[in-house]
């Protein structure tokens, strides 16, 4: 019947037709120069039978749609496949859900696809794919210049498989719909980052809507996303952002009118993110709030975000708390301090900077006329530090609020500082709990400080505040502190 009229939709699905009728048909194929269309759906095809009917369809310059899905197509089978897919100029849908192409097989389609200028839909669902897969496929669509829906569903692709998905978005600009529902919701919010960088929407489901089982903040993150829209605030405390995520996230600072605070605690951006994520804050418009509370940028991390805020003109509220910053990065903090008129509030806690590291920032803090808060809670300063930090103060008018929690302030040291701080005769709120000062020492100081006219020494006691607590979700302050009950 085939070699006969040469008909142009060929649809044999659920024939069980196997390895023997496979070699029939593509017998049969290989003078149809009219077939568009071919659905072989669950035949216990293998791979000599794909090999049998892609050899007749190479020559075929009309086939629009394959579909071979619920086959036993292994890795040999999806090479087969893919030198198929290089000659073929005319395939548009390719369908390959429920076989066993593994990544091998997935990794030689990527291949041919990377350049393919005609295939609009490809389906790789139930294929045993990983996140070696995935990636591959992300570096297809980088290149690839015509595919419109890609189905991933039901592999095992992972958080990392997603992450190379969404770094091939920041490069595709055709792709309308991403299907792969057993991914999380980190991973969903990882393709939406790249679209909120790219300023684009796109179909991250079958239906349009996001799965009720995500969290209420990764809901409002992806539906942002799906409708092209960047959120005031984007909430992206504990979605194990690591460095991969920067380069979006850049983009987003950079381009977006509307980000006014990014929320980036607890997470895992070391100096490499930090490097990619500040060219975006040094041209960031919006941007008026940055956390980066426990993460692991370190001294070098600090120097690339230092460079970049010496540029911007918007941030007014910076939270670096707990990231293994010493006395070096305080001091690139310093030269961003003498040079910064926007930023209102620094938050240091849980750091390392030590005696040296407050008083480089004491001295800049000496010609700086707009920082109102400074928290350098538990960072290993004794009285030197803060006698100098006090000492520097005198020539500054405009911080009012000095954090010293925590650190190895001593009574001699506290009794120092409130003297030194008296001079400057301005309105402000000083807070020492938590250092090595006994409680009758403590309210002997808060006697002292209420005899000044401009000193207000803060207490609370049915609070502590601990940095190393920061991982617990509930009741984390800006500056990564979680306030726990004595």
């Amino acid at each position: 019947y085939i070699q006969s009229f040469k008909p142009s939709v060929i649809d044999l699905s659920q024939n069980n037709i196997g390895e023997v009728g496979a070699s029939a048909l593509a017998e049969s194929l290989k003078e149809d120069q009219m077939l568009s269309k071919l659905a072989l759906y669950n035949n216990k095809l293998e791979t000599q039978g794909m090999e049998s009917i892609c050899m007749a369809l190479q020559k075929c310059n009309s086939l629009t749609q394959l579909l071979l899905g619920n086959n036993k197509i292994q890795s040999e089978g999806g090479e087969i496949i893919a030198r198929l897919i290089t000659c073929c100029p005319t395939l548009a849908q390719l369908n390959l859900c429920n076989n066993q192409l593994s990544d091998r097989g997935v990794s030689a389609i990527a291949k041919a696809l990377g350049a393919n200028k005609s295939i609009k839909i490809l389906s790789l669902s139930s294929n045993k794919i990983t996140h070696l897969g995935a990636k591959d496929i992300a570096l297809a669509l980088e290149s690839n210049p015509a595919l419109k829906k890609l189905y991933m569903d039901y592999n095992n692709i992972t958080q990392e498989g997603a992450r190379f998905l969404a770094r091939g978005l920041l490069s595709n600009t055709t792709l309308e719909k991403l299907q792969t529902n057993d991914v999380d919701a980190n991973g969903h919010v990882y393709y939406a980052l790249s679209l909120l960088a790219k300023n684009r929407s796109m179909l991250l489901s079958s239906n349009g809507y996001v799965p009720q089982r995500f969290s209420n903040k990764a809901q409002e993150i992806i539906y942002g996303a799906v409708q092209g829209k960047t959120p005031a605030t984007l909430d992206l405390k504990y979605f194990q952002i690591s460095n991969t995520e920067c380069k979006s996230l850049s983009s987003i600072c950079l381009h977006s009118k509307s980000l006014l605070c990014l929320q980036l605690g607890c997470n895992k951006i070391s100096a490499e993110g930090m490097a990619e994520l500040a060219s975006g804050l040094a041209s960031a418009e919006s941007l008026r709030t940055l956390d980066l509370h426990q993460n692991q940028i370190g001294d070098e991390g600090c120097k690339f975000l230092c460079a970049a805020l010496e540029k911007n003109r918007s941030l007014t509220t910076l939270c670096i708390a707990n990231n293994k910053i010493t006395e070096e990065g305080a001091k690139a903090i310093a030269s961003f301090l003498l040079i910064n008129e926007t930023l209102l509030q620094l938050s240091l806690c849980g750091n390392l900077i030590g005696n040296a590291g407050v008083k480089s920032i004491g001295e800049a803090l000496g010609r700086n006329a707009a920082l109102n808060l400074l928290d350098v809670t538990e960072n290993g300063i004794g009285n030197e530090g803060a006698l100098a930090l006090a000492s520097a103060l005198l020539a500054n008018s405009s911080l009012v609020k000095i954090y010293l929690e925590s650190n190895k302030i001593t009574y001699e040291g506290g009794e120092g500082l409130l003297q030194v701080l008296e001079k400057r005769k301005i309105p402000m709120k000083l807070r020492l709990e938590g250092n090595e000062i006994l409680k009758e020492e403590f309210t002997t100081l808060r006697l002292l400080a209420e005899k000044t006219s401009s000193i207000k020494l803060l207490l609370q006691t049915c609070l502590l505040y601990t940095s190393d607590a920061a991982d617990e979700r509930a009741s984390v302050d800006l500056c990564g502190r979680r306030t726990i009950k004595k």
